[in-house]
């Protein structure tokens, strides 16, 4: 008897230490996540959650919170992870950064880095991360050289971390880089594939990479109109062919999506009615979700812009900019395109060139459009 007690004892004690452990974990240290809560304020609020960073990929990022409890957290929903055992200076570095003194937090960063424990893995990465966007910021105010240097950067990052937590942005900016520098895509669109592939059962990701991958076509085919015609009707055949190959078995919202970047091809392949009205045929379509309505305006807006019908696209352009804001990055593209037709109005339209200065000036100084794609485009 005296035994069994004995054993019994034993076994609650081990049951309430293996009851313990998934906390433990978490309290061995202090991560803080900062997760958005509402991206449509200005600026977006976010809340912070401790806890222990278990592993990172490029589609989520798995947190043991204080309790033990063991979740998955979207990227996408991260604003920025303080990690436990980083250096001061990144700190120092983040303050810096958010006051756009790029060149002072790229110093405290690379501090930083000299000074983290090679073993905090995630930590390294993230400082890794900083110092390549820090030298993006400071391509994006004109300097050939920083340019170079941030392509450098973000090419060693994917090269070193082909399926970070920040690798899609890394990515992102790259893209961005090489299409300013004239340079082809044709390895971050591999990076994308490499992605695709890894990632194969998360249809997030698949599919984030599968439209990443075919409107950095459409980009670059857009940005070769003017000079290079030829090969930017190669870059939209190609996106054709991406975007067919997506259409089946593609959801709704995404298959809108897809047929949106399809008529965006045929006006640039001079299909334009064809393109016109495969976009009206979507508006039917679309709800009124403010995301795939801004999308739809942005696509015909884009048929139109692409066949030279920049009165008829200022229109859908202001509709995204006035009514579906909602989303920072449609915002941003809608006043960059808004641009260029008010730009190309200004043999007919007296005001036009005041509309394009004022349409500029708001893409690159409000706060809410920090850091979006197209402000970066608009700031080189």
């Amino acid at each position: 008897m005296g035994m069994r007690l004995a054993i019994a004892v034993l076994l609650v004690l081990a049951n309430g230490t293996l009851g313990r452990v998934g906390s433990a974990l978490a309290q061995e240290r202090a991560d803080r996540v900062r997760i958005y809560t509402d991206r449509t304020k200005n600026p977006p609020t976010v809340t912070t959650r401790t806890g222990t960073v278990v592993s990172e990929d490029a589609a989520k990022t798995v947190f043991m919170t204080g309790t033990g409890q063991r979740i998955e957290i979207k990227n996408t929903d991260i604003a920025d992870i303080l990690y436990d055992g980083e250096p001061d200076e990144v700190g120092a570095g983040r303050v810096a950064e958010n006051r756009k003194a790029y060149e002072q937090a790229l110093t405290s960063y690379t501090e930083a880095l000299r000074r983290v424990n090679r073993d905090n893995k995630l930590a390294r990465a993230n400082i890794e991360f900083k110092i390549a966007k820090m030298h993006t910021h400071l391509a994006d105010a004109g300097s050939l050289e920083a340019r170079a240097k941030a392509i450098e950067a973000l090419r060693k990052f994917v090269a070193d971390h082909p399926d970070a937590r920040q690798t899609i942005e890394a990515l992102d900016m790259l893209s961005r880089l090489l299409v300013l520098d004239g340079r082809p895509l044709d390895e971050v669109i591999r990076a994308f594939q490499a992605l695709r592939s890894k990632h194969s059962d998360n249809k997030e990701i698949t599919n984030r990479c599968d439209l990443f991958e075919s409107q950095l076509l459409l980009e670059e085919g857009q940005m070769l109109l003017k000079d290079r015609r030829d090969e930017a009707r190669r870059k939209f055949e190609q996106a054709q062919t991406k975007l067919k190959g997506m259409l089946e078995g593609a959801d709704k919202a995404d298959a809108l999506r897809v047929r949106i970047g399809l008529a965006q091809c045929k006006a640039a392949l001079g299909q334009q009615e064809e393109a016109i009205k495969e976009i009206e045929a979507i508006f039917a379509e679309a709800g009124d979700d403010p995301a795939l309505r801004a999308a739809v305006h942005l696509g015909r807006a884009d048929c139109y812009r692409l066949n030279g019908q920049y009165r008829e696209a200022m229109w859908d352009y202001l509709w995204v900019d006035v009514v579906y804001n909602q989303d920072r990055e449609q915002q941003a593209r809608a006043l960059y395109f808004l641009h260029e037709c008010f730009e190309n109005m200004k043999e007919s339209d007296p005001l036009a060139a005041a509309r394009a200065k004022e349409t500029r000036d708001r893409l690159l100084n409000d706060p809410r459009l920090k850091d979006t794609r197209y402000q970066k485009l608009a700031a080189k």
